[in-house]
């Protein structure tokens, strides 16, 4: 190979980290805490944004961090959990000034 092709080849790995640095930083960055509540009182004066449900068998763990992954894709800080029939869900909720209040 000539030293030219290893040029453009080192300039290409190099340029593909980069990217995937950038990437993962950006990722962990925007991924904000979600308060959990139970009260539906916790939530006053914050906006509605959406009913979060999940399918199928899960772990209370994973279910919960699963729905806190849909509460961010959909711009919220804040999960009301819905009690009951034993498939997680709730309603996502977006706070001003961070999350609300109150403890699940």
């Amino acid at each position: 190979m000539t030293r030219a092709q290893w040029s453009g080849i080192l300039g290409s790995v190099a340029l593909v980290a980069l990217h995937a640095g950038c990437a993962h930083s950006n990722g962990s960055e925007t991924r904000g805490a979600v308060r959990l509540v139970t009260n539906a009182q916790d939530v006053q004066g914050c906006e509605k944004l959406s009913q979060v449900r999940l399918s199928g068998a899960w772990t209370k763990g994973a279910g919960t961090e699963e729905l806190e992954n849909l509460v961010r894709s959909k711009g919220g800080n804040v999960l009301l959990l819905s009690g009951g029939s034993g498939t997680p869900s709730g309603v996502a909720y977006r706070c001003s000034g961070g999350t609300a209040t109150g403890s699940p």
